[in-house]
């Protein structure tokens, strides 16, 4: 994948809380790094309320929630949701095994097919070229790829071949 981020940002520690919601369910929250809560002004007390969701391991079902947010931090809409309508994007994957580290979250992630952004941070969700899928569902337009439902984007695992 190409890197348009500041050269500081790829060797940037990600700071991942895996929280296990149940035996087969874990959710993921991004922290954003010290310097740019800092910079926020963010004193220690508030730093919880910058810890985002972006991911939901569902061992049982085999599949990989990805809530995309905007995590470059110069960007005008920081921290907030990436597209206007769809807030979750569920995606069937072959090992949604809870993750035990931010290593194994990242190599998880990593595993997602071609066509999603596949690290935090770059806001996970999907790619430029298949933007135009996210396009035609806050057009009104019902595209006939994925489940719709509300701000969930479901691929269907037939539907995900067709991508890669």
């Amino acid at each position: 994948m190409a890197r348009f981020l500041p050269e500081d940002y790829a060797n940037q520690e990600l700071s991942l809380t895996i929280e296990l919601t149940h035996p087969a369910m874990a959710e993921v929250f991004y922290t954003p790094p010290a310097d740019e809560l800092e910079m926020l002004n963010v004193v220690e007390e508030d730093e919880s309320h910058y810890k985002i969701h972006v991911a939901t391991f569902h061992a049982q079902y085999d599949c990989i929630s990805v809530y995309p947010i905007i995590t470059l931090f110069h960007h005008p809409q920081y921290l907030e949701p990436k597209y206007n309508k769809v807030r979750e994007i569920v995606v069937p994957v072959e090992d949604a095994n809870i993750p035990d580290s931010s290593d194994e979250v990242e190599e998880k992630l990593r595993a997602l097919p071609s066509g999603f952004v596949k690290d935090i941070r770059y806001g996970l969700g999907l790619t430029k070229e298949f933007r135009f899928i996210i396009d035609a569902y806050s057009g009104a337009i019902q595209p006939p790829i994925p489940e719709l439902s509300g701000h969930l984007f479901r691929f269907k695992p037939d539907t995900i071949s067709g991508i890669n």
